[in-house]
C-alpha cells in the first residue's frame, strides 16, 4: 500500500490508465491491436529518455533539486519500482525490465480485443455465407 501521499498519487494515476483503457474501448473510440503495440513502446521509450533529460538538467542547474518525473531518476518509495531499483540502481537502466515487461501485459490486454473481433469477422462471414444463394 502506498507509504507517502505521492505514491498514494502514484497508484491513484496508474489506476486511472487502468480505468480510462476498457472505457475508451466500451464506446467504441479505440480497440487495441497487436500492431499498435511496438510504435507505443517506442513513444514511450522516447518519451522517457526525454523526460530523463529534462529531470538532469533541472537537477544540474538546480532549478529543481529533487526533479523525477516518471520516477526515471529513483523509484517513489512505496511503489512497485523500488523492486527494479533494488535489481538495478541505476537511474533510468533500472527501468528496462519495467520496458521488457510492457509489451507482455500489453499483448495480454489486446488479446482479448483480438478475440471478440476474429469472432465477430467469423460470425460475419458466417451470415454472408447463408446470405447467398446456392449456385446451380
Amino acid at each position: 500500500m502506498p507509504d507517502t501521499p505521492s505514491s498514494s498519487g502514484y497508484y491513484i494515476t496508474h489506476l486511472l490508465v487502468l480505468i480510462t483503457a476498457p472505457v475508451l474501448a466500451m464506446f467504441g473510440l479505440y480497440r487495441p491491436k497487436f500492431r499498435d503495440i511496438p510504435l507505443t513502446i517506442l513513444y514511450m521509450v522516447g518519451i522517457s529518455l526525454v523526460i530523463f533529460g529534462i529531470n538532469w538538467i533541472l537537477r544540474l542547474t538546480h532549478l529543481n533539486d529533487f526533479a523525477n518525473y516518471f520516477y526515471n531518476i529513483e523509484p517513489e518509495p512505496g511503489t512497485p519500482l523500488v523492486f527494479f531499483y533494488k535489481l538495478i540502481p541505476v537511474p533510468f537502466v533500472y527501468m528496462i525490465p519495467i520496458m521488457l515487461l510492457l509489451p507482455v501485459y500489453m499483448g495480454a490486454a489486446t488479446l482479448p480485443f483480438f478475440l471478440v473481433e476474429r469472432a465477430e469477422a467469423k460470425k460475419a462471414a458466417a451470415e454472408e455465407d447463408e446470405e447467398k444463394p446456392a449456385a446451380v
